[in-house]
């Protein structure tokens, strides 16, 4: 019986995978990587799903208002915050902003006390109408 040679740079994962699928899943790990690197360059520390909720407290916000204020599915928010998935970089920004738009201040681990990342209540940033 002959058989396929196999391909180094894929491994074992993608012996059962068509060459579109592996270009698409190459792809998107691919982007995955170039988003991390860059909020790594940028300093961008992203909440985590314990602040998402807590932010949510302080606003009185259901998980619905904030997909909606962050433009997102109510799935994407309720997983994040349930742990089950990592969303992409820019819904988890987009989240932030709307939290920090109505007044949220995102505090990094050990900032202003010791112990974990946390979340204040400031003024809000919204613009006057």
């Amino acid at each position: 019986m002959l058989q396929r040679p196999r391909r180094p740079w894929c491994g074992a994962i993608c012996s059962n995978v068509r060459t579109s699928q592996r270009y698409s899943l190459a792809k998107v790990a691919s982007t995955e990587i170039v988003d991390r690197i860059k909020m790594q360059l940028h300093n961008v520390t992203m909440m985590t799903p314990e602040q998402s909720r807590a932010a949510r407290g302080l606003l009185d916000w259901s998980q619905q208002e904030l997909a909606d204020a962050a433009g997102l599915g109510l799935s994407t928010v309720r997983d994040f915050e349930k742990g089950r998935r990592e969303p992409l970089p820019a819904s988890l920004e987009a989240m932030q902003a709307a939290l920090k738009t109505e007044g949220v201040i995102f505090l990094a681990e050990g900032e202003m006390a010791a112990g974990g990342p946390g979340v204040r209540l400031g003024k809000p940033k919204k613009a006057k109408r």
